[in-house]
């Protein structure tokens, strides 16, 4: 049992997701406890090191990515459309591009912006950004994640595009002087 013991608390520590933890806990079961008990305790060790090396292995694919759900390979050009309903649509389309999606999932596209803030929180672009927005709207009592998850509105979203471009694309994970001054011109304006 000590190992099992182990062997969790190893899983745990690398944040393997509930599921991967059941599916061990089946196998482990099965290991030690049904009929496929290995007599050599130095085999069931080899047998459970290399099940929690497979599901680490996957599941650091699956946080690479996560980490690399907001695309940043194109521009954003819905404000550039005739009419007010061909730009609508198009925002609709580029925001859906932007988050890697297919068809609109406001819980997905709230969950990714979430995950995004929290990769973007400690940038310090990115904290004078919402600083400056929760200052133009004080009335409002704004937290940082909303106001991150504002400037995905269609009023701001082409501007913070920019920026996260900026972001993701330069090797310093840094935004552009530029971009920041237009995005927080934007959001602080009336």
């Amino acid at each position: 049992m000590y190992y099992i013991t182990f062997y969790l608390s190893y899983l745990q520590k690398y944040y393997v997701s509930s599921s991967n933890i059941r599916f061990v806990l089946h196998i482990l079961y099965y290991i030690f406890c049904k009929k496929y008990i290995i007599k050599n305790h130095a085999n069931n060790t080899y047998v459970i090191i290399i099940i929690i090396v497979i599901i680490i292995l996957k599941n650091k694919k699956k946080d690479k990515m996560a980490a690399t759900t907001y695309s940043a390979d194109f521009i954003c050009t819905y404000k550039l459309m005739d009419n007010d309903d061909d730009r609508n649509i198009m925002y609709q389309i580029q925001l859906l591009q932007a988050f890697d999606m297919r068809k609109f999932d406001q819980d997905e596209i709230s969950e990714k912006t979430l995950q995004l803030y929290q990769k973007l929180k400690d940038c310090n672009e990115v904290k004078e950004i919402l600083e400056e927005g929760i200052k133009a709207n004080l009335q409002m009592n704004l937290s940082h994640e909303i106001m991150f998850m504002c400037l995905f509105s269609y009023q701001f979203f082409d501007l913070f595009h920019k920026c996260l471009i900026d972001y993701f694309t330069t090797g310093s994970s840094r935004i552009s002087e530029e971009s920041k001054r237009y995005l927080i011109h934007a959001v602080t304006s009336p």
